[in-house]
């Protein structure tokens, strides 16, 4: 029998190459997967990040939403307050010129008092 021929050798040389290659196809599938575990790693952690800020984001609207409230509260009392002082600049006005006319007119009746007393006397 010669070794050319041989079908057990040429199934151990068969079966040698076949566990190199399956050694191989081994190493390369533990390399992918250790990569895809660190990009999947890096991807969780970009994800959590994104969540983070996205949350930041709502509260920050959430506290600019509450204020916008407030400053809209104020600005309603601040208009509501100044009608309130137009009214009293507008009845102060009247006050005042009331009180004029009344001046005018009684130191008008005064001085003609005085004519008339002034007249009577000459």
């Amino acid at each position: 029998m010669s070794q050319e021929n041989d079908p057990a050798r040429d199934q151990s040389v068969e079966l040698s190459r076949l566990t190199s290659e399956l050694a191989i196809m081994a190493f390369r599938l533990e390399a992918l997967e250790k990569k895809f575990e660190e990009s999947l790693g890096r991807l969780i952690d970009k994800i959590d990040e994104l969540i983070e800020k996205q949350s930041n984001v709502k509260e920050k609207q959430s506290l600019d939403s509450q204020a916008l409230s407030t400053f809209g509260d104020q600005v309603i009392k601040l208009d509501n307050k100044i009608e309130e002082l137009e009214k009293e600049v507008v009845s102060v006005r009247i006050s005042l010129a009331e009180k004029v006319l009344y001046g005018g007119v009684g130191g008008g009746l005064v001085t003609g008092v005085f004519k008339l007393i002034e007249f009577a006397l000459s």
